[in-house]
């Protein structure tokens, strides 16, 4: 982490502006801009990876906007101001924005408790019969397939720990919680190292949404 362009980048990444852009700024490549809760997110894993300390004003900057972004659904959406058809949210921006609260929290930067009991909630009444997870946005890619239920798994995880505590969250046996159970079981049952499992199954977004055509 001491080498003079991991420092460079990092100190580039810290003074990064955050910006309430739209999708039409963010698909016409604005200036360099933290518009995205991908951005936030990942900033966050890289800077507290990198230097905690040295960088917590850029990442309580973001914690901060990753906290305020989270829907009520207990989901975050694409742009963290975003409104539209997608606003509800999705699982995979949901994925990078609890990854980057728990990082943080880790490492001494407070995160609201309703965070991790909106996102634990999600998780426990958006899982299908059979313990699979989709997308997680209306209309959009509909049906359970591999990664998103690896994500509702690790995510519903990673909720409940945070609640729990450092004290309990280690000795916790997370399968015993039926929805996280059904998700192992999912996966389990479906698992492939070559393809996503029953991705062939999902219906695709519709034009003119993220991944769709």
């Amino acid at each position: 982490k001491d080498d003079p362009k991991v420092t460079a980048a990092a100190s580039w990444l810290a003074a990064l502006g955050t910006a309430k852009g739209t999708v039409q700024d963010v698909m016409a490549d604005r200036p360099p801009a933290l518009r995205m809760t991908y951005d936030h997110a990942l900033l966050v894993l890289a800077l507290v990876e990198h230097d905690p300390v040295r960088h917590q004003a850029a990442i309580r900057r973001s914690v901060e906007t990753l906290v305020d972004g989270q829907k009520a659904s207990g989901q975050w959406a694409y742009l963290v101001t975003m409104g539209g058809p997608l606003d509800a949210g999705d699982n995979s921006n949901t994925q990078f924005a609890l990854l980057a609260l728990r990082s943080a929290a880790l490492a001494g930067v407070p995160v609201p408790k309703r965070i991790w009991q909106r996102a634990a909630k999600h998780f426990e009444d958006t899982v299908a019969k059979d313990g699979g997870l989709g997308y997680g946005c209306p209309g959009t890619l509909e049906g359970a397939y591999g990664s998103m239920t690896a994500v509702g798994v690790a995510c519903h995880v990673i909720a409940r720990a945070m609640l729990l505590g450092p004290e309990k969250a280690p000795t916790f046996d997370y399968a015993k919680v039926p929805q996280i159970g059904y998700g192992l079981l999912w996966l389990a049952v479906r698992f492939a190292a070559d393809r996503n499992p029953e991705i062939e199954k999902v219906s695709m977004a519709p034009a003119g949404a993220p991944g769709g055509p």
